[in-house]
C-alpha cells in the first residue's frame, strides 16, 4: 500500500501523497501520483492497487464538472464496482480512498475503507486530518502531525505550516515503509478561489 494525507481547514484543503507502487516482485514505478483534483474544487485520493487507482482517477479526470456531491456518489458507486476485486490468486484486494472538497462554503470529506468486500465510511467536517495509511507500518502517521503542530490546533496552523507537517510526515513514513518513497507530490484548494 501506500500513503495519501488529506489536511482540512475551513477555507483550505492540501493533499500530498508518495509516488511509489509496490508489487511482491518489487518497485513498480516512483511516480505515480495518487490524487485527482478536480477544477470544481474536490480531490479525490487512493491507495491500494494500482489499476483500480488508475481507472478511478482517469474517471474522475474525464468528468470535471461533478460537483462535490455528484463527485462522492460516482466514488461510491466506483467502489462498490471494484469491491469484489480480485488478485491474481483469488484473493479480493483492499484498498482505501477519499475525497474532499467544499460544499455551500463548508470544507467536507469522507474516507472509504475497502475490505473483504465490504466497504466502511467515515464523514469529517471543518477541521481534520485524514491519513490513508500502509499496512506494514506500526504507528500512526497523524500522531506525527499532532506532535509536529507542537500544541497548536488544526485550524490555528497556517496553509504553508500545514503543507510543511505534511510533507515531514510522509518523510517519516517513508522511512518506516518499504511501501512508501519519498517522491512528494502535493496540491490544495482554496475556498476562496473557487467562488
Amino acid at each position: 500500500m501506500s500513503y495519501v494525507n488529506l489536511l482540512m481547514q475551513a477555507d483550505f484543503i492540501s493533499i500530498v501523497s508518495d509516488g511509489q507502487i509496490s508489487s511482491p516482485e518489487g518497485i513498480l514505478e516512483t511516480r505515480f501520483r495518487k490524487f485527482e483534483v478536480s477544477p470544481a474544487g474536490f480531490v479525490v485520493g487512493l491507495i491500494g492497487y494500482q489499476k483500480i487507482a488508475e481507472e478511478i482517477k482517469k474517471k474522475f479526470y474525464y468528468q470535471p464538472r461533478l460537483s462535490y456531491n455528484e463527485a462522492k456518489a460516482y466514488l461510491e458507486e466506483l467502489l462498490a464496482s471494484y469491491r469484489l476485486k480480485q488478485d491474481g490468486i483469488g484473493k479480493v484486494i483492499s484498498y482505501a480512498a477519499l475525497i474532499g472538497g467544499f460544499v455551500d462554503g463548508k470544507a467536507l470529506a469522507t474516507s472509504f475503507h475497502v475490505k473483504e468486500g465490504h466497504i466502511k465510511s467515515h464523514e469529517y467536517q471543518g477541521t481534520a486530518t485524514i491519513s490513508l495509511c500502509p499496512d506494514n507500518i506500526d504507528f500512526n502517521p497523524n500522531d506525527i502531525f499532532k506532535r509536529l503542530l507542537a500544541g497548536s490546533s488544526l485550524s490555528e496552523a497556517s496553509p504553508a505550516q500545514l503543507i510543511a507537517f505534511q510533507r515531514a510526515t510522509l518523510l517519516q513514513v517513508a522511512e518506516a515503509s518499504e511501501t512508501v518513497n519519498s517522491v512528494i507530490f502535493q496540491e490544495t484548494i482554496e475556498k476562496d478561489r473557487l467562488d
